[in-house]
């Protein structure tokens, strides 16, 4: 029974210990991007056709607690997605010709403007994310859906890249300065 209550404490001292080292690294849950309290006043325009990367945007921000602002007019800050693209270009093939792999890549065209301190402003941007996908003839369903899943991935990443960049263009000139 001691015994018992001995391990039980030392399984909570070590959990304990781990939780205090992984929250002490900066470890966040992915998914949600730690913005400064600045961004709040964020309105977002799509100057592209068909965005599929706002949506993701959207959400992330309000997974943040921030709801991006209808009207510009308002806003300090505006991100502006002005184009993107997606692309599948062939890496490999086998001896008899056959597709074995793909080179998966979202291409993005956006700026970040600090209506307050435009010299802050992130002019027009591009950023690539790519990823890879090995191909075979006899699992074309599989792989069509582990496209769909990639895509939906690089989306993610985009917009938390993008996300991230923020802060820098919302700096009040007296923080650019002293950093």
């Amino acid at each position: 029974m001691q015994n018992t209550r001995i391990i039980h404490s030392k399984l909570l001292l070590l959990c304990s210990l781990v939780l205090v080292t992984v929250s002490a690294c900066g470890f966040h849950l992915r998914g949600a991007v730690e913005l400064p309290p600045e961004i709040h006043s964020l309105a977002l325009e799509d100057t592209s056709t068909g965005s599929g990367l706002v949506p993701v945007i959207k959400l992330q921000l309000r997974r943040s607690g921030i709801k991006p602002l209808a009207s510009t007019e308002q806003a300090k800050l505006i991100l502006t997605i002005n184009g993107e693209s997606y692309n599948r270009r062939v890496l490999t093939v086998s001896s008899v010709g056959q597709v074995q792999e793909f080179e998966l890549s979202f291409n993005v065209d956006y700026s970040i403007q600090n209506v307050a301190d435009p010299s802050a402003s992130l002019m027009r941007q591009k950023l690539t994310v790519k990823r890879d996908l090995r191909f075979a003839v006899d699992e074309v369903l599989g792989k069509a859906s582990e496209e769909a899943r990639l895509k939906e991935d690089m989306l993610r990443d985009a917009a938390e890249r993008i996300l991230k960049r923020i802060p820098k263009a919302a700096r009040k000139p007296d923080q650019a300065t002293s950093q």
